[in-house]
């Protein structure tokens, strides 16, 4: 556990020395600020810059607050997405790489402690953006059509972040294993391609990390409890055991390929 303290505090000191404790979750915080006044002031927008016919009235429906959050939830799908593999794909390939590694690799070390370091204060960092962006998007929601009930959306929040913690297991894991190309590629693949190819076949197979998305905001929205949300937590769960195990691995085997500067 020692050695596990001595990365946690090198990778924090990193995070924090390139401002990625910073921007990281300024962006979902500027999500989780921007969709609500984007939905609220929409019917406006399109009045005065969508070329429609004088005296056109828009007709503004109900706005289910539930609908606001699952707007900011896309928006964190896709480009917190990218933000996220941008910012740790090359979390340990490119130590590797840069030679970087080869300081920690000439003394003995816990393969174990070195990536998890890097997992938890990935997770850390993730959670310190998504979190106070969905609190944001939910307040704001509320003050500006009404809120969603808080036991639902504390529930929503806690299926969700399981979703992230998978995606940075991924990321990371892939870190591992790969150069810092290839881990961005794959990454990219298994985050945001997949979800895509999976809508196709979502009602055939109802139980894989993807679907804890939908599944959250279902939660969120009319409060459904069912079989097939806690099965794939657990799913979820074991998968990621999985992949930090493989992590481990892929860190230690990889060794050989530090560059020697």
């Amino acid at each position: 556990m020692r050695s596990y303290g001595t990365f946690l505090w090198k990778e924090w000191t990193e995070v924090t020395r390139n401002f990625k404790l910073l921007w990281i979750p300024l962006v979902f915080l500027l999500f989780g600020f921007s969709e609500p006044l984007t939905s609220y002031y929409l019917p406006d927008i399109l009045e005065k810059f969508g070329n429609l016919p004088e005296g056109t009235v828009i007709p503004i429906p109900h706005i289910d607050p539930a609908e606001v959050i699952a707007a900011t939830v896309s928006q964190y799908e896709f480009i917190g997405m990218i933000v996220l593999v941008a910012a740790f794909s090359g979390t340990i390939s490119k130590e590797r790489q840069n030679g970087t590694a080869t300081l920690i690799y000439a003394r003995p070390i816990s393969f174990t402690s070195y990536y998890l370091a890097k997992w938890t204060v990935g997770v850390i960092v993730t959670f310190l953006g998504v979190v106070p962006g969905l609190f944001i998007s939910w307040w704001y929601t509320g003050m500006l059509f009404e809120y969603v009930e808080i036991e639902k959306f504390f529930s929503f929040v806690g299926i969700y972040l399981v979703w992230w913690l998978f995606v940075l297991t991924v990321i990371v894991t892939l870190s591992a294993w790969f150069r810092s190309a290839l881990a961005t590629v794959l990454s990219f693949a298994v985050v945001i391609l997949i979800p895509i190819i999976l809508s196709f076949v979502g009602n055939y197979w109802p139980m894989h990390p993807w679907k804890l998305t939908s599944y959250a905001i279902a939660w969120m929205r009319d409060g459904v409890d069912s079989n097939d949300i806690w099965i794939t937590i657990g799913l979820t769960v074991m998968i990621s055991l999985f992949l930090l195990w493989l992590g481990i691995i892929g860190a230690k085997v990889n060794t050989k390929k530090a560059k020697i500067s």
